[in-house]
């Protein structure tokens, strides 16, 4: 955990703002432009990221593939996810929504992942954690080495980072078929396109105006405040709609078409 330092430092509130605001954002995505909802209708397009997990390559790998949305177990950590791709050529695997087995915080080198759906096997070599989003400023974006470090820019700057995190939420993924009505939906957090960021309103507290003087505590209670509204923004479905036609709509439409 970071903590904040006496004196506080830029980079310091920084890697604090990281832990408690990018780190949750960067976390648990199920949906992205790698790896889609369950039915054809939905393209890379709807999204505007990729999902985070770990990129996983393997030796020793079975003859049988691993299988896109399965399950996959390691042997000595216990450790399980869900398979976003497998490329055969690389024996490199990607998997997302990462829960360790006990006492664990991941998988582990020389894990044995078994797939659970297609009973493929592999060794993990190495393990390369993979972000959908990383922290976009630095201590240097609040202020320099040496000199004041101005309350609004500690303010702006952090608000303004949070909120470029404000398409990663909940997403009701819904195909509907003329005529015959609702095919699927569900909802999981989604990488959604920069267009459905929000830009919910925070006040800026007395702590960061002008004149005052700004404490450890004082920050860590705008940041819990960064947190929370970017929780609730989190939680706050988004609905994705995609209209198909069926089968005879489409016969007859490309039907009519062709007679003019």
């Amino acid at each position: 955990m970071v903590t904040l330092t006496s004196p506080i430092t830029a980079q310091n509130i920084v890697d604090r703002f990281e832990e408690l605001v990018t780190d949750v954002a960067d976390t648990n995505i199920v949906w992205g432009t790698d790896s889609l909802p369950g039915h054809s209708a939905f393209t890379t397009s709807d999204f505007g990221g990729v999902v985070d997990g770990m990129s996983l390559v393997l030796t020793n790998v079975s003859a049988t593939n691993y299988s896109v949305g399965e399950t996959v177990t390691g042997s000595i950590s216990n450790t399980v996810g869900t398979v976003v791709s497998w490329d055969s050529s690389t024996g490199t695997l990607k998997a997302k929504q990462i829960t360790p087995g006990s006492g664990q915080t991941n998988f582990l080198q020389n894990d044995i992942l078994s797939g659970t759906n297609s009973g493929a096997t592999g060794t993990i070599s190495t393990m390369t954690e993979i972000s959908a989003v990383s922290i976009g400023i630095v201590g240097t974006t609040i202020g320099s080495t040496g000199t004041n470090i101005h309350a609004f820019n500690i303010y702006n700057t952090l608000k303004q980072e949070m909120l470029l995190y404000t398409n990663i939420k909940n997403c009701n993924a819904v195909v509907n078929m003329t005529g015959a009505g609702q095919q699927y939906s569900d909802t999981q957090i989604a990488h959604l396109p920069t267009a459905q960021r929000t830009s919910p309103t925070i006040s800026q507290p007395a702590s960061l105006t002008t004149g005052a003087v700004a404490s450890s505590n004082s920050l860590e209670s705008y940041m819990s405040t960064l947190a929370n509204t970017y929780n609730t923004e989190r939680g706050t479905t988004y609905t994705l709609t995609k209209t198909i036609c069926h089968s005879s709509c489409h016969s007859s439409c490309h039907g009519s078409r062709s007679r003019r």
